[in-house]
């Protein structure tokens, strides 16, 4: 897909125009936050009786990063959006927003677009809003779940391939991370493991369109999928990119756009489950990124018949590297934890040695992985300052994960030649 897009640029303010349809209470909070959001973003307050004809003049002679239109003129003002470039992957964009209770079937049918945002200013605090608009005004931070986490935020990454689908509790290694299993987020543990078994099933399961996607046979290491997990504690994000041939960004707005008529479709629950969703499409590669937000406040809990905000939007491939400092750690599937888990205490006659071939690779791989990322982060400090306390704190648990991955070694040790001494005798007896 080829890009459209003019010469606006994200360098430009953000254009907002009020709802003067809101009542005089919501209006007024709306204004507040959006004012106060001034000293983080350039922010113009355009005229509330302005028509789409002047908008559009408007917009042509002054450059704005960001046009944020109330959502029943968003939805109508078709030519604001053709402006920036129907077929644009990047740059200027426009978006709807509403700031009092929207049901389902006060959304018209899903309008010719190739994209759909629209941001909730009703249940986000402003904090979030802010983080949504430096998304919007900048490419580069569009793509992903770090950027909305933050920098100290540790994420969590899984590869799915072919044969994991035969693999009995495949996702026990997410859903058994620590934090799903902490307030707030113990309290949402149905959603958060629906959520992840559906986007399980959107690689997986076989049904209509799926057949061409993937090479069906069950004992390849084709690369499915890549899942990732993270949360600062004020918010917990999912994310989940793979590969949709002759998919348009036009497919997945229709898909997550709120029907009731499809109410037990995966996009629909997904997006009734979530407090804000994120879909980016790359035509380029034809991947795609589903990104699902859950928070603190849980509006999507406390208001579940009520519309949420979602974000659909094709986006180049040059923008789907993330552009953060995140640590990503990954999931170790095996004993269903983190870095360093315990290898099984059970007898090895009791297991199946394959799964524990890959239980150690699994071990192996995502210590050493963690080690490399603990050295780097040491080197980084001893530049900035010799001997600070923060690479020692660092140094002493690096030491202390390379012991626990001596000792799982030994354990391993133990482990297989018990295995093995099982296995002789079984085969003794057996003759």
């Amino acid at each position: 897909m080829a890009s459209d897009n003019k010469t606006h640029s994200v360098n430009g303010p953000v254009a907002w125009l009020m709802d003067e349809r809101l009542p005089r209470d919501r209006y007024a909070v709306v204004h507040r936050m959006v004012a106060m959001l001034k000293s983080k973003h350039k922010i113009v307050f355009l005229p509330e009786k302005m028509t789409e004809d002047e908008l559009l003049e408007h917009i042509q002679k002054t450059n704005y990063s960001l046009v944020v239109l109330p959502w029943h003129k968003y939805f109508a003002w078709s030519k604001i959006d053709g402006a920036f470039g129907t077929l644009r992957m990047g740059g200027s964009t426009v978006a709807g927003y509403f700031a009092d209770p929207i049901l389902p079937y006060e959304l018209s049918e899903v309008p010719n677009f190739h994209r759909g945002i629209l941001l909730d200013c009703l249940r986000l605090n402003q904090g979030e809003v802010s983080t949504l608009l430096s998304m919007l005004t900048d490419p580069q931070l569009r793509a992903g779940i770090a950027f909305p986490l933050g920098k100290s935020a540790t994420i969590f990454r899984d590869t799915w391939r072919t044969f994991d689908a035969a693999g009995p509790g495949m996702l026990d290694g997410v859903l058994n991370i620590p934090f799903f299993h902490r307030n707030p987020w113990s309290q949402r543990r149905h959603s958060l493991r629906l959520c992840a078994n559906l986007l399980w099933s959107m690689i997986y399961d076989v049904g209509p369109g799926k057949s061409d996607l993937f090479n069906t046979a069950g004992d390849t290491e084709e690369e499915r999928g890549s899942f990732e997990v993270g949360t600062n504690g004020e918010m917990l994000a999912m994310r989940l990119i793979y590969t949709a041939p002759d998919k348009a960004p036009k497919d997945f707005l229709k898909g997550f756009w709120p029907d009731l008529n499809r109410a037990t479709d995966i996009q629909q629950v997904l997006a009734k489950q979530t407090d804000f969703l994120k879909v980016h499409v790359f035509p380029e590669t034809n991947r795609v990124e589903i990104a699902l937000f859950f928070l603190k406040s849980a509006p999507s809990r406390a208001f579940p018949t009520e519309i949420r905000g979602f974000w659909v939007e094709p986006l180049s491939e040059k923008y789907s590297k993330e552009v953060s400092d995140a640590t990503i750690v990954p999931i170790n599937r095996a004993s269903s934890k983190l870095i360093g888990p315990a290898l099984p205490t059970a007898p090895m006659s009791a297991l199946d040695p394959t799964l524990l071939i890959r239980q150690l690779h699994d071990i192996d791989f995502a210590t050493c992985e963690y080690c490399v990322q603990l050295e780097e982060q040491i080197r980084d400090l001893d530049q900035r300052k010799a001997d600070s306390p923060e690479a020692q704190i660092l140094r002493h648990k690096l030491m202390a994960l390379k012991q626990k991955q001596y000792a799982w070694r030994i354990k391993y040790k133990e482990l297989l030649a018990e295995f093995t001494s099982t296995e002789q005798t079984e085969i003794k007896k057996a003759s």
